[in-house]
């Protein structure tokens, strides 16, 4: 009898997994919104586990395109519940910035809706 508990702990031990991923949440990543019929990709966003985020943007300029990175003081998002984000950011010589935007991701898709209505559309890189 004293077997049959031991291979039992011994199975759940392994099945049971202590890898955070089952835990992360969804949008954490890096998005690629694409080609814009201009620049390939037009920006890429980044959600940090460490629940910082990054953005970088492309600019049309004098017939090229010119990477932009967004440097920020700092820049954080927060999963508030059923696909509702806050994000929080700074940027240097402005004032903080605090809101909230929903997400619906379906398969590699992230659609992005800001608080004023406007989605926008990542694809996972």
């Amino acid at each position: 009898m004293k077997r049959i508990y031991l291979i039992l702990i011994t199975a759940l031990l392994f099945t049971c997994s202590s890898d955070d991923d089952a835990f992360r949440d969804p949008i954490i990543g890096r998005w690629s919104a694409g080609d814009d019929g201009v620049c390939n990709p037009s920006a890429i966003i980044t959600f940090l586990q460490n629940n910082n985020f990054e953005h970088v943007g492309s600019d049309y300029i004098d017939g090229e395109c010119i990477e932009r990175v967004e440097v920020f003081e700092y820049s954080t998002w927060q999963n508030k519940t059923g696909g509702v984000y806050n994000h929080t950011y700074k940027k240097t010589g402005e004032s903080e910035v605090t809101d909230d935007f929903n997400t619906v991701i379906t398969g590699s898709v992230l659609e992005i809706i800001n608080n004023e209505g406007k989605s926008f559309v990542f694809t996972k890189i």
